[in-house]
């Protein structure tokens, strides 16, 4: 009698290496989705730092008599239609060094994930 050879998978082999190969794709396609958030996320983030160190750059050109001192609120849209509110603070502060302005750049503005966001940059000028 010839015994005949089988060297091929049962079906519950291959139901097992599917279930195992499912849920190691399911996990690696979530770390994408969670890196392509984290990305878009870090994109507006920068976008926002660049607009703060904007406004400070051109209060700094523009002079120390030029700059009056209060509030400045305004609005940006950026290129990906998000909308970041700009305030730009100015206060003098005198002491017995001299009179200084500090200029402060307040960035808010709502993420791609509805996250309400903010970043703050300061200076000092010198009369």
């Amino acid at each position: 009698m010839n015994k005949i050879k089988n060297n091929g998978f049962t079906i519950v082999e291959l139901v097992i290496a599917m279930t195992i190969f499912s849920i190691a794709m399911l996990y690696g396609l979530s770390f994408f989705v969670y890196a392509n958030m984290n990305h878009a996320s870090s994109g507006e983030s920068s976008y926002g730092l660049q607009l703060a160190k904007d406004v400070l750059e051109n209060a700094k050109s523009n002079g120390y008599i030029s700059i009056p001192v209060g509030n400045v609120v305004v609005s940006h849209t950026s290129p990906s239609g998000l909308v970041y509110g700009i305030k730009r603070t100015v206060t003098e502060i005198k002491n017995s060094t001299g009179i200084y302005k500090e200029i402060t750049a307040e960035i808010t503005w709502t993420d791609s994930h509805s996250i309400a966001r903010q970043a703050t940059l300061k200076t000092i000028l010198a009369n």
